[in-house]
């Protein structure tokens, strides 16, 4: 993702870009074997703030935490509240939030939800790294209850926090977070608009088309990609010169400290977003790259567009 899904450090949300597949968080295989699954594949913002959670979760609770279960967990965060409790309270939190990711039980969500709101709505701000993992549990919990106390927090004095809580409302689907989100893509905070940009694709509410038509100019380039790969998930092909743009591996080699596998990302999405809008503008460029891209990858992206938009 960056040069960004940034997040090689959650603090510089602003710098990286990655691969997602449904739920937002983890690069897909290139052949879409669907039209939703193909849009899904090609929103690379950083998680970086996920990423970094999960290796924290890996260095520091895995021992001793194989027989803990979510509500282990919300019981430590109950108890300990209010009280100072080291590295031990938020470490409980990004726990939960990994079990959270890997069990989608409506009823575990349906039990959970109204004490982890509860928990989340009395930490104070003062203490952020227990939001923010806080803000990511609710997200992956899955339960709309959870929608109206992370639209307050989009607006924490925390940047972090902020940012989690608009991932955790677009794992929600929470399209009635939409004209927040909106307002807020004015903030001089690089790693908020592009959260705010990456998850109004994943919502696909055409409120937002003129914002991610906006954002298309924005000064920082991973958020105009994201825009326009937005804007193909929403059937707008006003982003298309951005997403050929994408294509160009010139262009691509001048970014200061992008990886190669970066740049097969950005490359993979735009080619994905094209071939979603059915756009055969860019096919001769298609056909190069399918021909001479030094990445395999990318060559066999272009070989299936090119095959899909002239079938």
């Amino acid at each position: 993702m960056t040069h960004h899904e940034s997040m090689d450090n959650p603090s510089s949300s602003t710098n990286g870009i990655t691969g997602a597949d449904e739920t937002g968080l983890s690069p897909e295989p290139i052949a879409p074997p669907s039209s939703f699954r193909l849009v899904s594949q090609f929103f690379f913002f950083p998680l970086i703030i996920v990423i970094a959670g999960v290796s924290i979760f890996v260095i520091f609770g895995l021992i001793g935490s194989d027989t803990k279960t979510a509500k282990d967990y919300i019981l430590e965060l109950r108890m300990s509240n209010g009280r100072f409790q080291g590295n031990r309270r938020w470490q409980a939190a990004c726990e939960l939030s990994t079990i959270l990711a890997k069990n989608k039980d409506p009823r575990l969500a349906h039990d959970l939800a109204p004490e982890l709101i509860r928990i989340f709505s009395t930490v104070p701000q003062d203490d952020p790294k227990v939001r923010r993992y806080l803000a990511l549990a609710l997200g992956r919990l899955g339960d709309p209850q959870a929608i109206p106390v992370l639209v307050q927090a989009i607006r924490d004095e925390d940047a972090e926090t902020r940012v989690y809580s608009i991932y955790a409302l677009g794992e929600l689907r929470a399209k009635e977070a939409v004209p927040d989100m909106i307002s807020l893509y004015k903030t001089d905070d690089v790693g908020l608009r592009k959260m705010i940009v990456y998850v109004l694709g994943v919502l696909g509410d055409l409120r937002a088309v003129p914002t991610l038509r906006t954002a298309l100019s924005d000064r920082q380039e991973d958020v105009q990609w994201n825009a326009a790969t937005a804007l193909a998930r929403l059937k707008d092909p006003y982003g298309v010169p951005t997403l050929q743009h994408m294509l160009d591996r010139v262009y691509l080699n001048t970014i200061k400290d992008m990886r190669d596998d970066q740049k097969e990302d950005v490359m993979i999405s735009a080619i994905q977003a094209l071939t979603l809008l059915k756009d055969r503008t860019a096919e001769s460029q298609l056909r190069a790259i399918s021909g001479h891209d030094p990445s395999l990858k990318v060559r066999n992206a272009a070989y299936e567009a090119l095959r899909s938009l002239t079938s």
